[in-house]
């Protein structure tokens, strides 16, 4: 998984940690969101770059994050442990 999807994933991070309030951008995490969840939960998200460009916007893409009704503990602990990093 991360071999394959080494550079999605460092931008990813750098996405989950970057803001610019004078420019109304804000940290967004959902990205590093899709990323665990397709490497924990075995889910299929499209992880492309282009869609954490700021401003990127594109009227086909509608995959919203949603959450889980029920996780195994131990898969959430280190889901959270992981994006508190």
């Amino acid at each position: 998984m991360f071999a394959d999807n080494s550079w999605y994933f460092s931008n990813a991070l750098v996405r989950a940690n970057y803001s610019n309030p004078q420019k109304g951008i804000q940290q967004d995490k959902s990205f590093l969101v899709k990323f665990f969840r397709n490497l924990l939960l075995g889910e299929n998200n499209e992880l492309k770059n282009r869609y954490m460009l700021i401003g990127y916007k594109d009227d086909e893409r509608t995959t919203p994050i949603q959450v889980p009704i029920q996780v195994p503990v131990q898969v959430q602990s280190t889901y959270n442990l992981l994006l508190r990093m």
